[in-house]
């Protein structure tokens, strides 16, 4: 198990380090666009759009994955994933925001757990044999959910009003 788990443990740190940013994104976005003066239905807007962006992601998740493979499928969402986030901050705009959120939901949420989890566990199923699988899917759930619960950690280490 151990060679294993180190042979997927980039992995499960990048998934780590993906879900963190998300859930930290989920407070930051809220915060700014309570402080640039959005409307509590346009916050909620951000919020649908960003589930309805996950919803449509699961459709399309298995065959991204099955035409251009585990590693570039979890490199391409990523760098999508990155580049939305700091699109954030070119303008601050509710409807251009709520259009981020769509795109996020996509990518991160239709294509993290539609998709990066189907790239993440396909890819850990792949590697896995039949007696440790279940305890590497574990590992992975453990990763995923300590990385949305450090995420909103590092809310309070910045200010919400800038880029």
């Amino acid at each position: 198990m151990r060679p294993l788990l180190l042979s997927v443990m980039s992995l499960l740190t990048s998934l780590s380090i993906l879900l963190a940013g998300n859930s930290l994104q989920f407070v930051i976005l809220a915060l700014r666009a309570e402080s640039a003066g959005f409307s509590l239905t346009v916050i909620g807007a951000m919020t649908t759009t960003y589930y309805l962006g996950y919803a449509l992601g699961t459709l399309r998740a298995p065959v991204f994955v099955d035409r251009f493979g585990h590693i570039r499928a979890f490199a391409a969402l990523s760098s999508i994933i990155s580049a939305v986030v700091l699109a954030h901050g070119l303008w601050v705009e509710p409807y251009f925001w709520i259009g981020l959120r769509f795109i996020t939901g996509l990518c991160f949420a239709g294509l993290c757990f539609a998709g990066l989890a189907t790239v993440v566990e396909s890819w850990l199923n792949a590697k896995a044999t039949r007696e440790v699988r279940g305890q590497l899917l574990a590992i992975a759930s453990i990763a995923a959910i300590l990385g949305y619960a450090v995420g909103p950690m590092f809310a309070s280490l910045g200010s919400v009003d800038g880029l």
